[in-house]
């Protein structure tokens, strides 16, 4: 009995093809025993020279042809898998849900397409792949099997599996980021001391509540703003940026004092701690000044 894909074949090939059995530049459709040569060599060209991993199955879900690629994946011959099923190459598991989906295709008729699965071998060796399945039919159209054509997609499939776990990770450093700012947030806004957090441009971050009292300004106010652009020309800004700039530059804390006037009109002297923030990553992303007192001069 001739197997066909897909019911009915297929006519038209390309005339004055040369086929072994027909005469010297017969169309192949005018013989069936050129036909069935044509087939052959198509079906041989296939299967015994193709990487790809193609198999032919009867109804029992038993290996009746096999590629060449199927063949070198479970280090055995073509002629090997002949007779053999999936539960002969492949881990019980898959075994069960690729016979599954085989007798659903009998039943109904219906492919299985682009379905990726694990396969786990017998040796428990591993890999991904796109499956596709369909009926396999007789000349009559009746199905007598399946057959399939599978993809290894293991490379991508790992990759992907990879971007997902660092993009879980990189949210599971975020929000853990975010906690350690929100409990340093209620720490600074609980101290008497002023406190300020600045960008790498010198902006404000933030200011906790003392240090709005401290610039009788509120956060809104502040925030984004440089100290020059809050206060042009105040005595001590130069050597203020400066102390701030070698912190974000050396990572190093220091202190730094100096004398700036108050909102009352009067003199104050600060002696201020200056430390680097870090990021996630160990770059620096920003300085934080500690003010410590601020008597009048």
């Amino acid at each position: 009995m001739r197997l066909a894909a897909t019911g009915a074949r297929r006519r038209g090939t390309a005339p004055g093809l040369r086929i072994p059995g027909a005469g010297a530049g017969m169309n192949p459709h005018d013989s069936a025993a050129a036909l069935a040569a044509l087939d052959r060599i198509c079906t041989g060209s296939l299967l015994d020279a193709s990487d790809q991993v193609i198999y032919f199955k009867d109804l029992d879900s038993r290996f009746v042809r096999v590629s060449l690629g199927m063949a070198r994946r479970h280090r055995r011959s073509q002629a090997e898998v002949i007779g053999l099923t999936d539960a002969d190459l492949f881990a019980s598991t898959h075994a069960a849900e690729a016979l599954a989906d085989e007798r659903e295709i009998i039943r109904t008729g219906k492919p299985v397409l682009d379905k990726e699965e694990c396969e786990r071998l017998a040796d428990r060796t591993m890999r991904w792949v796109s499956t596709s399945k369909f009926p396999l039919r007789d000349d009559s159209g009746a199905i007598v099997g399946t057959f399939g054509v599978s993809h290894d997609i293991t490379r991508r499939v790992l990759a992907e599996q990879e971007m997902t776990r660092l993009a879980e990770a990189s949210a599971a450093a975020t929000a853990s980021l975010a906690r350690v700012e929100a409990q340093l947030r209620s720490v600074l806004n609980g101290s008497i001391d002023a406190i300020a957090q600045y960008t790498t441009d010198l902006r404000y971050r933030y200011i906790n509540p003392a240090g709005e009292r401290l610039r009788g300004r509120p956060l809104h106010e502040l925030v984004g703003r440089t100290d020059r652009e809050l206060a042009p020309g105040v005595p001590g800004a130069d050597s203020w940026e400066a102390a701030l700039r070698r912190v974000l530059a050396t990572a190093a804390p220091t202190e730094h004092e100096f004398g700036a006037p108050l909102e009352d009109g009067s003199e104050g002297w600060f002696h201020t701690t200056l430390s680097p923030e870090i990021g996630a990553d160990g770059a620096v992303i920003g300085a934080r000044a500690a003010y410590i007192g601020g008597c009048h001069g």
